[in-house]
């Protein structure tokens, strides 16, 4: 059986909304942790790769893009929140979507080294139901 803190998706259903898809993901952590810690977010939907350019990370009804959450110090995403990758819906998006994730995300309050914050990659895949936001 997986551990919560290894799951950054729950089964939750992908949401087309208009030309794009909302991609739920949840806080791979057993805190919430402010939006800077997280340093990369990779998507790839039915094996094709999502440019990080196009990905918007939306969390308590914000949206920001991948390199504005450096910024987001006072900004967190609490672990009960479903957070979402806005991407464009793929060319003939069905009724189920396969997507890989992987987080890369800082522990700022676990040391590994001087100066240095541990670093946790979590990587999933799963099949997501696609439905009408």
């Amino acid at each position: 059986m997986t551990s919560f803190s290894d799951m950054v998706m729950d089964g939750s259903p992908a949401l087309r909304d208009g030309g794009d898809l909302l991609v739920p993901l949840r806080i791979p952590w057993y805190r919430s942790l402010a939006l800077s810690t997280f340093e990369d977010i990779e998507l790839t939907l039915d094996g094709v790769a999502v440019p990080r350019r196009a990905m918007r990370l939306e969390v308590g009804g914000r949206s920001w893009a991948l390199d504005e959450l450096a910024e987001r110090t006072e900004e967190f995403w609490y672990v009960q929140d479903t957070g979402y990758v806005r991407v464009p819906a793929p060319q003939g998006l069905g009724a189920v979507v396969e997507v890989a994730a992987r987080l890369r995300q800082r522990i700022p309050y676990i040391l590994v080294g001087p100066g240095q914050c541990m670093v946790k990659h979590t990587r999933q895949t799963r099949i997501l139901e696609v439905r009408d936001a």
